[in-house]
């Protein structure tokens, strides 16, 4: 830590103690006021960036951005400034003990000597866990102390690492790494531990690449006021709202900086946060192994239930079709055999209406007769036929009483013309025609001598049938 050489207050500003001049008057440079400032500004420049630790007294906000304050301690004080975009990483609480990091710088203009600060921080036990314990309360009341946790990859295409120029926590993570998965793809961002912006940064620039899957926060260990920017809430933020899983590997077990109570994963040192990023190669392959020996016998289940499920359907297809069949034919039979019966009853009854000459009614009878016979064999195996049949007998004598073969048997007649049409009238005979006489064992061929109107006398001439 760097710290302002003691000084006395004036009235005009700080005064240097008086030291005891041991350079003679011919060695004096004379210098204007704008070349002082340049020399200081030359010498102020080398300094650096330091740290000063004091009390804070006096702070003051402006209305264009930015705060001012006096920082002391027991013999000596400093002007602080906090430009508007370093803000939001100073803490300045009247009274607190705080370490101020920045630049000091002198203004032409005023003639003042100032110390530009680009963070502060609180000093003390009672100072820190206030800090923090605020912090925490809005973290909580914006819900990213309750947000769900992401779960880590498997197995990440890379690792981001943020960390310090540390050896031992590269040594610790490279080691897991050989000892877990050689020539593991690890994307190291080195930062400054003590600033929370630098680590803001690093996350950034870590996921910066599309291939890394996950970011490793490590440090090795150290005090509170070491572990403070980790408790930071700008950087809690940026964890919680990382496009990645955030694994923090602060410290050891007894340091719990604000950042693992945000972070996805929380792990007591780096060696063990790699070990949980890191996947097993071994393990990985065994489990592999494992993997497929199981798809395969449940390949080889299902294929064996598939084959038997088959081979039985086959024995229930071949064995099954007769009797399938027959309650099917049964079925159909008992159902649809009655109806087939009085459709051909009524198509034979109408053919009996349509005959008009006798050997087209004969043969049509003989049809009739003979699917009526059909009918009745088939009927007489159908199931509940017994009715059935009664009335099959009486419309089969029904059709045989009505046949012109039982009319000519009893005496009577058939006269049909030339043409073939049945004479049923005398005026359709005349002197000359020739006619055809049908008996029921033959025909008989005559010629018409005269009518039937005027005369009953005709010439015959019998052909034997």
């Amino acid at each position: 830590m760097v710290t302002v050489p003691h000084q006395q207050v004036a009235q005009d500003g700080f005064n240097f103690d008086p030291v005891v001049s041991t350079v003679t008057e011919s060695e004096r440079r004379e210098l204007t006021v704008t070349a002082l400032h340049t020399e200081l500004k030359r010498t102020l420049n080398g300094l650096g960036e330091v740290r000063v630790s004091g009390e804070v007294h006096g702070v003051k906000q402006y209305p264009g951005g930015g705060r001012f304050l006096t920082l002391k301690d027991r013999a000596a004080q400093i002007s602080v400034r906090v430009p508007p975009n370093r803000d939001r990483w100073c803490r300045a609480v009247q009274g607190e003990s705080v370490v101020v990091n920045g630049r000091m710088e002198t203004f032409t203009r005023t003639g003042s000597l100032t110390l530009t600060a680009s963070s502060i921080d609180p000093v003390g036990a009672g100072a820190v866990a206030a800090m923090i314990a605020q912090s925490r309360d809005r973290l909580r009341a914006d819900g990213l102390l309750d947000r769900p946790r992401r779960p880590l990859p498997l197995l990440p295409r890379k690792v981001g690492l943020v960390c310090g120029n540390d050896a031992a926590v590269l040594h610790d993570i490279r080691s897991v790494i050989e000892r877990r998965f050689p020539a593991y793809c690890l994307v190291v961002v080195e930062v400054s531990q003590s600033s929370a912006e630098s680590i803001t940064e690093g996350i950034a620039l870590a996921t910066a690449d599309p291939f890394v899957d996950v970011v490793i926060i490590a440090r090795g260990g150290g005090d509170s006021t070491a572990l403070l920017p980790y408790s930071n809430e700008h950087l809690c933020r940026a964890v919680a709202a990382c496009r990645v899983p955030v694994v923090s590997a602060i410290g050891h077990e007894i340091d719990r900086p604000l950042c693992d109570e945000i972070a996805d994963a929380r792990a007591a040192t780096p060696s063990v946060a790699a070990a949980l990023v890191i996947p097993d190669r071994f393990a990985l392959q065994g489990r592999t192994e494992a993997l497929r020996n199981r798809s395969w016998a449940a390949f080889v289940t299902m294929t064996d239930r598939a084959r038997n499920r088959t081979n039985l359907a086959g024995q229930g297809i071949v064995a099954g079709p007769g009797r399938s069949v027959d309650r099917a034919r049964n079925a159909l039979e008992s159902i649809a055999w009655a109806q087939s019966l009085d459709r051909r009853i009524a198509n034979a009854k109408h053919e009996l209406e349509l005959v008009r000459n006798h050997d087209l009614m004969v043969s049509r009878l003989a049809i009739a007769r003979e699917s009526v016979v059909g009918i009745g064999h088939r009927t007489a195996l159908a199931p509940s036929s017994v009715p059935h049949r009664a009335r099959l007998q009486s419309l089969s004598a029904q059709i045989e009483s009505l046949s012109p073969q039982q009319v000519l048997s009893r005496g009577f007649a058939v006269v049909t013309g030339e043409d073939g049409q049945v004479i049923r009238d005398a005026a359709q005979v005349r002197t000359g025609h020739r006619l055809t006489v049908r008996v029921s064992n033959g025909l008989i061929e005559v010629d018409v001598v005269t009518s039937s109107i005027e005369t009953n006398t005709a010439e015959t001439n019998t052909v034997e049938p």
